[in-house]
């Protein structure tokens, strides 16, 4: 997983538990520009951070926040297709798929905005 994966995925973490990121890094005991640092990709946390994370939110692991195998608390998906994959995949479905399918995707396509924000 890459710097950027690493920062989007605590950053939905913080978002999904409705945490600014000044909670959020008092909570797990960084301050707030180290926090905005790791979510904006300039850093990778430390070990202790990720331990720190994992301890205080509930129902997370390294494994789930790191390895990005299954959602994290409070997701309503999860998928783990590469982005080229994905796409062409929803190409072809909106390209074929009859005005319910369309209409569905569109549904999940406004959801994952949503939450990837």
């Amino acid at each position: 997983m890459s710097r950027i994966e690493i920062g989007s995925r605590i950053r939905r973490l913080r978002t999904l538990n409705g945490m600014t990121q000044k909670e959020f890094a008092k909570m797990v005991g960084i301050s707030q520009g180290t926090l905005s640092d790791i979510e904006s990709a300039k850093t990778l946390p430390s070990v202790e951070t990720i331990i720190s994370i994992v301890r205080s939110v509930d129902g997370v692991s390294c494994d789930d926040l790191l390895l990005n195998r299954r959602s994290l608390p409070g997701e309503e998906f999860f998928f783990t297709a590469g982005k080229e994959s994905l796409l062409r995949d929803f190409c072809g479905v909106l390209k074929n798929g009859d005005a319910d399918v369309v209409k569905a995707l569109k549904s999940t396509l406004a959801l994952l905005l949503k939450v990837c924000r």
